[in-house]
């Protein structure tokens, strides 16, 4: 799969939040720092949460991973004046129910902003669509979801933030997902930025890459 940042900005951290189809015993994305282990579900799916800080030059990348997989979602976020992250972790949940949870994470100063990364894998084509609603004190910043190959499951994936600093004190996100029926699988991360003085008001959308490899 190849992942294009042409449009992200210099000197910023780009975020890559990865879904592929099948479980994994390994991802290859050369020139990015990993966060956290990759975390897989068998036969289901792998998550991984990547960063890369943009260098001048920079324009595509390639991913690559262990396995045969039908279907796979890059998605890409910065979020102006971050200098770098902490308390990362990422976390697969295999439950039937309509609410995901990321891990949870206490950041070291009061200044962090939370993140919290977000995807379901379902077979059921109600899934195909689904609205991510974040819980009260996060924002969806990007949501995007396709079943690319027709006769497999659906992808939805999500990146949410808490729009401004948090409490030092213990921080998880939720999301629920819109529709009457459940969803079986998927996974979810969490980290905190670290601003270099103060936060722009809001995130930045810099780029997104969404792509299927079959």
């Amino acid at each position: 799969m190849t992942v294009d940042i042409t449009g992200a900005t210099v000197g910023e951290i780009v975020y890559a939040w990865i879904s592929l189809r099948n479980s994994q015993t390994s991802i290859t994305f050369t020139g990015w720092t990993q966060i956290d282990a990759m975390r897989t579900i068998a036969a289901t799916g792998a998550w991984a949460l990547f960063k890369r800080t943009k260098v001048s030059g920079d324009t595509t990348f390639t991913l690559s991973w262990s396995a045969n997989s039908t279907q796979g979602f890059v998605l890409l976020q910065q979020w102006p004046g971050t200098v770098s992250d902490e308390g990362g972790s990422v976390t697969t949940r295999s439950s039937a129910a309509n609410v995901f949870t990321t891990p949870g994470g206490t950041p070291t100063d009061g200044n962090r902003r939370a993140v919290g990364f977000y995807c379901a894998v379902d077979g059921d084509s109600t899934h195909k669509t689904v609205t991510w609603t974040p819980s009260g004190d996060m924002t969806n910043t990007i949501q995007t979801g396709a079943n690319i190959n027709g006769t497999l499951a659906w992808d939805n994936c999500a990146i949410v933030d808490s729009g401004g600093p948090v409490s030092i004190a213990s921080h998880s996100g939720t999301e629920t997902t819109s529709g009457t029926s459940t969803i079986n699988n998927g996974a979810t991360a969490i980290l905190f930025l670290i601003p270099a003085s103060i936060f722009q008001p809001a995130p930045m959308l810099q780029a997104v890459n969404r792509s299927a490899v079959i």
